[in-house]
């Protein structure tokens, strides 16, 4: 019989929220704001509470969220983002570990578990999920969301990764320098590769192609997971989102 697949999760709840979402209510923390009478983030942990495949949970945010989370073990937030992974992942320690930010609330156990399982099976050290515009229009009406075009579709990423923890913190300085690159454009070109933006302006890109790049980038194995949950890419940054979320959260 072979053993059950169980990781421990990292649930990035360190991101504040926009000035205008502020002024609409929210409070300072996204992981905060308020969801059918409850914090955003009490619907993520319930998530993963109740999946087969997570065992531990670390929370890496601000102590204002102590009477919320529970049993979770509460890291504080580094400066940027990275720093944010980096801590969470150290007290992970070692093995697979899947990251999740604190403002997915329609996640359920059965899209955890599916990513998760699926994700270990690739052997790799980054495994990124990533929905279908169909799929996520028709199972989350009414949400917005930012998509890209590659050559088998138009698609939107999702709010899990599964990492090997001990190879990603082995390439820390090489993610950090293609983090980065996100806000340099030419930096970041010049990563991509000349025939990658070529493919790009003519939608050609394939999901291959930017697997064997990023492999290439950070040095290691790279995948990408086609979900056919819709509910892993719906993140609630929005306070004039909420309605849309909590009448997808009495559908079920």
């Amino acid at each position: 019989m072979s053993s059950q697949v169980q990781v421990q999760v990292v649930i990035l709840a360190g991101g504040r929220a926009s000035a205008d979402a502020v002024a609409a209510g929210w409070p300072e923390w996204r992981a905060l704001a308020p969801l059918a009478g409850r914090p955003t983030i009490a619907w993520v942990l319930d998530a993963f509470r109740a999946s087969s495949t997570i065992g531990d949970i670390c929370v890496v945010g601000p102590g204002d969220l102590r009477e919320v989370i529970g049993d979770a073990k509460l890291i504080p937030p580094g400066k940027a983002m990275w720093d944010s992974v980096s801590a969470g992942l150290r007290s992970v320690g070692h093995g697979k570990a899947l990251i999740s930010s604190a403002d997915a609330p329609l996640l359920t156990p059965e899209s955890i578990d599916d990513v998760v399982n699926r994700s270990v099976a690739l052997d790799a050290a980054f495994v990124y999920p990533y929905v279908s515009r169909q799929d996520s229009e028709s199972q989350c009406p009414g949400l917005k969301r930012t998509y890209g075009s590659l050559a088998e579709g138009v698609f939107t990423g999702g709010n899990l990764m599964l990492v090997d923890v001990d190879i990603v913190l082995r390439q820390e300085p090489v993610i950090r320098k293609a983090l980065d690159a996100r806000k340099k454009p030419f930096t970041l070109a010049s990563m991509l590769s000349l025939r990658i933006l070529v493919k790009a302006l003519m939608k050609r890109v394939t999901v291959n192609d930017l697997e064997q790049r990023i492999s290439l980038i950070l040095g290691a194995k790279t995948r990408g997971l086609l979900s056919m949950y819709a509910v892993i890419a719906a993140d609630l940054d929005d306070p004039a989102e909420a309605p849309v979320f909590e009448q997808l959260i009495r559908r079920g």
